[in-house]
């Protein structure tokens, strides 16, 4: 399905920036194969946490030193793996050329494991990134169109819900890519507009039009401990995760940014308020506290990085990102 290549060129610079109030506008970038310099270690963070693996089992998880990124151009076939640190530096891994341009989600399971998904005609494939960033194909599945989400929830499991019906299903996957089946249900509340998943197994769910929010706790069988947390205000687009619980709500029309908690008992607690630039299209969290903010119409990126206590520090611009890719994490080194 891919041909692989591999280099050690470095793509993602980024100029550094602390403790400025005014959020400064990001360059038009393209793509570029200019050297950068090479982007310091980072030391894998010994905090531990409580996690659901693939059996929704709770798992002790130590927060990675790095979030493997990746960018799929759909117009080209090909997808580029990057890490993030946990300071928000970027590094050019990899990159593989000949997939589909057909997909429309390209999910990873916090755990290095891979589905690309095609939500019209039903078509899956199954692959792995693995820690040297190395990209390995597994095989075609098939998996039912219609999902018009598909979510990350602790180590190795994927959520896929259809938003105009209700109906859901669980899958695991393991770090190889292999998929499994677990369950399916119906009747879920239709018109979910934002679900994310946590580390810790949480699944949380949001309607931009009224704020309303539900939790939920994955588990082998199922859900269970359904929780709705006090709404949310209205109007968020996109709905990150990071670290420990953490989530980024962010409204693309105005700028507005809201950080939260969820614990494992499914209860949300607001932390901070921030205002940033009203056009990110794609915000992706990762294990480590690095997020990635991407503009899909030219490209234009920027790392933020979120702390132990659910605070935001801006990091700075990234160049070298092509415009209209599907970014995200595949889990962490």
């Amino acid at each position: 399905m891919f041909r692989t290549t591999y280099s050690a060129i470095v793509l993602g610079g980024l100029v550094m920036s602390a403790c400025v109030d005014e959020r400064p506008e990001t360059e038009d970038v393209a793509a570029t194969t200019e050297e950068r310099p090479k982007t310091e270690d980072v030391a894998t963070t010994t905090e531990e946490l409580a996690s659901s693996n693939v059996t929704g089992a709770a798992a002790a998880v130590t927060l990675p030193a790095n979030t493997k990124l990746f960018f799929y151009q759909r117009s080209t076939g090909s997808l580029h793996d990057y890490w993030q640190s946990t300071a928000g530096a970027i590094q050019y891994v990899s990159s593989v050329s000949g997939a589909s341009t057909n997909w429309t989600h390209v999910v990873g399971a916090n755990n290095g494991g891979l589905l690309w998904y095609n939500t019209a005609s039903g078509a899956g494939y199954m692959a792995s990134i693995d820690n040297a960033g190395i990209y390995r194909s597994l095989g075609a599945i098939t998996i039912g169109a219609g999902w018009t989400h598909v979510i990350p929830v602790g180590l190795g499991n994927l959520v896929f819900y259809r938003a105009g019906m209700g109906n859901y299903m669980t899958a695991t996957v393991a770090p190889n890519g292999q998929f499994t089946q677990q369950t399916t249900g119906s009747g879920w509340d239709i018109g979910w507009t934002q679900i994310t998943g946590s580390i810790n197994g949480r699944v949380v769910f949001y309607k931009s039009s009224d704020g309303l929010v539900v939790t939920g706790q994955l588990s082998g069988t199922g859900f269970s401990g359904w929780t709705m947390p006090p709404r949310m205000s209205a109007g968020f687009t996109n709905v990150a995760s990071a670290r420990d619980g953490g989530l980024v709500f962010y409204n693309r029309s105005t700028g507005a940014v809201r950080t939260a908690a969820v614990d494992s008992s499914g209860g949300i607690t607001l932390k901070s308020t921030d205002t940033w630039s009203p056009y990110w299209s794609q915000i992706v969290g990762g294990l480590n506290g690095a997020l990635f903010l991407y503009r899909n119409s030219d490209g234009a990126s920027y790392a933020v990085t979120m702390d132990s206590n659910h605070g935001l520090q801006w990091v700075g611009s990234v160049s070298g990102i092509a415009a209209n890719q599907i970014v995200g994490t595949a889990g962490g080194v």
